[in-house]
């Protein structure tokens, strides 16, 4: 097998075509300026060794010279070694409803053609798996079985009609039973099967299919195509007017989507039902369903070692540009085209030598890399970009990198390899080992951007396929993660602040409490003072009024004549016979009282 290692550089022959025109206008332009100033027998005479073509000689072998260089540049390859490669992929049959009631038109523009686009839609992105399709109406069969032809496969979609099949029907019994006979009978698993019908005039058996095919290692997805208010069937009469069906009655036929059908369908076969009207949202559900699905390993041969042979290309420059110089007469010099274009020659041999030179770096490297001396094969990329600024170096330096855990260095020449080349496979390998990058340092979203990229271009790259399946779970997981967290947090924050305002209200009651004790304390203590000072301002006053008594007493004692004046003694007489008499009264108030209380006990 035939390449070049470096095809990009292929591009720079095309600019030859706008050289080489200027530089045979340039010769006719120096030729006519030249016969105008003298006549060719003249200068034939006077120049009698000049060669008029050696001037066109001269610039054959210039641009001899850019495109042997150009080509070592690309360094064509021949393949001389091949080895077995084991891919996986899943077998999926693809069953269409092809009956008239697929033509009614209550989705735009009729049930049969959206579904045709949401398959091919389908097809695209399960490159890398074998697919089957089935047509089926009253009858079913076959249309292709299982194989990679995905070309084929869309060709075969689009042109399916109801005119394929005469009888009119649902016979989704039938269908599975196809589909199980064009597995391959070893295979007892990775098979999978997508229904597209509306779910009209079905077959009774189908259900009970599905379970049995289901057991028998099936996984059957439906697709409803449709809609609940239903529409009326058109069809064409013998005149090509389109007309709608109708009954026995002459009422006309509405066909509605009989979802209740494709739902238990599904949940037999172990399956998903999905709507058509869910858009593109049905195909990344069903890719990911399918991902899931058990694959089975398949050999592919797949050349691995190419030899290089730009050396020859390069020596055929070299001689180019020697010829060039040994291409002269003795008489003229080279004009200014000729020593720009010799001059050109010259450098891109150098520069051809030089990307050469870092070509064999980078193959030492890439030698290195397998023996898993990545940290030698890492000098060895970067001598490789002293020398070029190439993509390959620059993702091979980050494959080194990413092998010793250096996941941010990784990225940044991942990235300079991706602005240098535009092959979309390459680019996709690119993504991918980005994706990979990015997800060693747990930046998953972009490491979910990064793989969504990849299949982009590389729909059939099944390990990108997994890894964004199992990216996108670990995300959702984070996702609860992150919820469950949030929702912890804010319940703790709530009872954070719960606790706070209970004990801020703990505080300010106690707080409240507490003035209030001081407050009555301090009223208690004023109201015992005001008692205190009534107090004392009373028995001030009863002193006042004591000694004002005193002082009257002795005021009155002082005015009583002489002649009323008693001596000590007889003041004591006096006192004594005051003393008997109130001890007589006593004892006549007691016999009285006795008196009074044997009056009333007789």
């Amino acid at each position: 097998m035939f390449r070049f290692e470096n095809s990009e550089y292929l591009y720079l022959l095309i600019a030859f075509i706008p050289l080489l025109l200027w530089v045979i206008y340039a010769e006719k332009s120096r030729q006519k300026q030249r016969n105008k100033l003298i006549e060719k027998e003249l200068f034939d005479k006077i120049v009698p060794k000049f060669n008029p073509k050696s001037h066109l000689l001269r610039n054959i072998f210039i641009m001899l010279t850019f495109i042997f260089s150009i080509l070592a540049l690309a360094n064509p390859q021949w393949a001389n070694k091949r080895e077995k490669v084991k891919v996986k992929s899943s077998d999926i049959f693809i069953a269409l409803d092809i009956s008239r009631s697929m033509l009614g038109q209550d989705i735009s523009p009729n049930r049969l053609e959206k579904a045709k686009k949401t398959i091919e839609k389908l097809i695209d992105r399960l490159k890398g798996d074998r697919i089957g399709l089935i047509f089926f109406a009253g009858d079913a069969f076959m249309k292709m079985p299982l194989t990679t032809d995905y070309a084929t496969a869309e060709l075969f979609v689009k042109s399916a009609n109801p005119d394929l099949i005469e009888n009119q029907g649902t016979a989704i019994e039938e269908a599975i039973n196809i589909a199980e006979n064009g597995y391959d009978e070893k295979e007892k698993h990775q098979r999978a099967m997508v229904i597209v019908s509306d779910g009209e005039d079905h077959d009774g058996n189908a259900i009970a299919k599905a379970k049995e095919a289901h057991k028998n290692g099936m996984v059957i997805f439906t697709i409803g195509v449709g809609t609940s208010k239903g529409a009326f069937i058109p069809y064409k009469n013998r005149f090509g007017v389109e007309q709608y069906k109708k009954d026995e009655n002459g009422n006309f036929v509405k066909s509605v989507l009989n979802e209740e059908l494709l739902n238990e369908l599904a949940d037999t076969g172990g399956g998903k039902y999905y709507s058509i009207l869910e858009g593109d949202k049905i195909i990344n559900n069903i890719t990911e369903q399918l991902e899931k699905i058990e694959k089975r390993e398949v050999e592919q041969r797949s050349f691995t070692h190419y030899d290089s042979y730009f050396q020859y290309f390069l020596i055929l420059a070299i001689i180019s540009l020697i010829l060039t110089f040994m291409v002269t007469d003795s008489k003229l010099k080279f004009n200014g085209i000729n020593k720009t274009l010799t001059i050109l020659a010259f450098l891109f041999i150098a520069f051809n030598l030089s990307a050469q030179s870092g070509h064999k770096f980078r193959l030492e490297g890439n030698k290195l890399y397998k023996e898993e001396t990545y940290d030698e094969a890492e000098v060895k990329y970067k001598k490789a970009l002293e020398k070029a600024d190439e993509y390959k170096s620059n993702y091979n330096l980050g494959n080194a990198l990413f092998q010793q855990k250096r996941y941010k260095e990784a990225v940044e020449y991942y990235e300079k390899a991706l602005k240098e080349t535009k092959d979309s496979l390459i680019k996709s390998k690119i993504y991918h080992n980005l994706g990979n990058s990015y997800y060693q340092q747990k930046q998953f979203d972009k490491s979910l951007e990064n793989y969504k990229q990849a299949l982009r271009l590389n729909p059939m790259d099944y390990g990108t396929r997994k890894n964004l399946v199992l990216t996108k779970q670990i995300l959702k997981q984070m996702k609860k993660q992150n919820q469950k967290q949030q929702q912890n947090k804010n319940k703790e924050d709530k009872n954070k602040e719960d606790k706070n305002n209970k004990q801020q209200q703990q505080n300010n009651q106690n707080k409240q409490d507490k003035q209030n004790q001081n407050n009555k304390q301090n009223k208690d203590k004023n109201k015992e003072q005001q008692n205190q000072s009534k107090q004392d301002s009373l028995k001030n006053k009863q002193q006042q009024q004591q000694q004002q008594q005193q002082q009257m007493n002795r005021d009155s004692l002082q005015n009583i004549p002489d002649s009323l004046k008693m001596t000590k003694e007889e003041i004591l007489k006096l006192l004594k016979a005051i003393e008997n008499d109130d001890n007589d009264i006593q004892k006549r108030i007691r016999k009285r009282r006795q008196s009074k209380r044997k009056e009333k006990d007789w």
